[in-house]
């Protein structure tokens, strides 16, 4: 879906970033809805990029199905994804799309790790 050569291009790169900015600020404060907010607008900036409109809207319809709020009840887990945003926008901003989509893949796969853990831990299973 990203192209190498229209990877980070500067307005997605700045809109992610004061994203990044915003989950940060928004963990020092507990404040989730906040958070959240900031989350989605770290993702749709990088979805946008891409520039695929049905890409877009099917990744969208997948983020309104994931319960990622319970990821966020853990403040390890909720550090670890800004720490994950940031690898991903340094590749993002760098146009490195395989950079890019190794650190997103390693981030889709550490928050079904987190879920699955809580999961375990609430008895669900």
């Amino acid at each position: 879906a990203w192209r190498a050569d229209r990877i980070g291009c500067d307005r997605a790169v700045d809109r992610a970033r004061r994203a990044v900015k915003g989950m940060k600020a928004a963990l020092t404060g507990n404040d989730l809805k906040k958070l959240s907010r900031a989350d989605g607008r770290f993702h749709q900036a990088l979805y946008e990029d891409a520039d695929n409109p049905l890409l877009l809207n099917l990744i969208e319809q997948m983020r309104e199905q994931f319960p990622r709020y319970v990821l966020w009840k853990s403040p390890g887990r909720v550090r670890q994804s800004i720490q994950e945003h940031e690898r991903i926008l340094e590749r993002f901003a760098l146009r490195d799309g395989p950079g890019t989509a190794k650190a997103v893949r390693q981030h889709i796969l550490n928050g079904l790790d987190a879920f699955d853990a809580i999961l375990h831990a609430d008895g669900v299973r």
